[in-house]
């Protein structure tokens, strides 16, 4: 009896394992559908396209996305009431865009319709930030306050942070405001949409050989997924931004095989908590390894390593890959896009070293060495000091 009690156990177990795998890998495909969406901007075309297919995964009855000033798409219940290109007329809409502070609302009267018709008593409205400005806002509607729950917050809250990361990249991309923009341009590669569908495929092709890798898989890019859209401090911890790269190698790792692509860390644990950079340094650098220096037939390893010397905290993040000529990496810096191009780490590489020297002033900087069979290293350097 008790080993048959144990049986339903596990049965339910992997049942309900199965279904969060399915939900986490439909919200996966989703990310990248709305990712693609927003490739070539932001706009009324590209705002219904979102709702109408966000509007399917959750609660809500109906989903708007409008801009300063205008509605650019609104979905669902009492749709024609708001055509695209309507003024906004919901007082909670003009509070968020104001301070731009995400709201729940739970009566008509907080809401703020300009008419009591509507029979919509509850809202969730996220700011989409772009620059550290609101412009515009991402709102589910609700007929009862009893639909919305933590759940629907965090879809709400999440998919805001994707479409402002999204646009902020779009704008990036024409504006080339470098100074401005670039932990943005930063984020915006952690979500690429390359990643993100090789990813997907990957874990697509598991879900039919190997189930329970592809769980595995898809719990590691959730919280990686996670860490790059929630990531809006201006400095994390040596130790989460290691967690974030070692995340990254692990989920490469499942695509090429551990065989193929072998990682090795020498931090001391003690610099984990107490020493704090801008995030998202680390795995452009890691990326670029593993798509430009990977040789064709055989491993590759890539090691972090972090030395104290001086009065400088030295990172050094190498592979053993193809490498390049040196006079090449000498003039990555300040070479022409061409010249990058050709290096194989267009952007990433000057979007970080600006981000660095941003940070830490003339005192940060980044180095690179290589030689052409035997590999790369990438040197941070940044000055030393512990926080308590």
């Amino acid at each position: 009896m008790a080993n048959y009690s144990r049986q339903i156990d596990t049965q339910k177990l992997n049942k309900e394992e199965d279904e969060r795998a399915a939900l986490i890998e439909e919200m996966l495909s989703l990310s990248s559908a709305m990712v693609e969406a927003l490739r070539f901007g932001y706009d009324e075309n590209s705002a219904e396209l979102i709702c109408s297919m966000l509007l399917p995964y959750t609660n809500a009855d109906a989903i708007s996305i409008t801009d300063k000033e205008n509605v650019l798409a609104y979905v669902g219940f009492l749709q024609e009431d708001y055509p695209q290109g309507c003024q906004i007329r919901t007082k909670v809409t003009h509070q968020v865009l104001k301070d731009g502070m995400s709201r729940t609302v739970l009566n008509e009267d907080e809401i703020g319709f300009p008419a009591a018709r509507h029979k919509i008593n509850a809202a969730i409205v996220e700011p989409l930030i772009v620059s550290r400005n609101a412009i515009g806002v991402l709102k589910f509607y609700f007929k009862s306050a009893t639909q919305v729950n933590k759940s629907q917050r965090m879809i709400a809250k999440g998919f805001s942070r994707l479409i402002s990361t999204q646009i902020a990249a779009h704008e990036t991309e024409h504006q080339r405001e470098l100074n401005t923009l670039m932990e943005l341009k930063v984020l915006q590669s952690q979500i690429n949409p390359h990643f993100l569908f090789n990813t997907i495929n990957t874990i697509t092709s598991l879900t039919r050989t190997n189930p329970e890798k592809a769980r595995e898989m898809l719990r590691d890019f959730a919280g990686f997924y996670r860490a790059a859209l929630e990531q809006d401090a201006e400095t994390i911890s040596l130790g989460k931004e290691l967690e974030n790269t070692r995340r990254y190698v692990g989920l490469q790792q499942m695509r090429f095989g551990e065989d193929r692509l072998i990682y090795k860390e020498d931090v001391d644990e003690e610099l984990f908590t107490r020493f704090y950079l801008p995030p998202f340094l680390f795995q452009p650098i890691v990326e670029n390894s593993i798509l430009h220096a990977m040789p064709m037939q055989g491993p590759m390893t890539i090691r972090i390593v972090a030395e104290k010397k001086d009065k400088n905290l030295l990172i050094y993040i190498s592979d053993d890959g193809k490498g390049m000529p040196q006079e090449l990496a000498d003039k990555l810096f300040h070479s022409t896009e061409k010249d990058r191009q050709s290096a194989g780490l267009g952007m990433a590489l000057k979007n970080v070293n600006s981000r660095v020297v941003g940070y830490f002033g003339r005192r940060g900087n980044i180095k690179v060495k290589s030689e052409v069979g035997k590999g790369t290293t990438t040197t941070f350097i940044f000055p030393f000091s512990l926080t308590a």
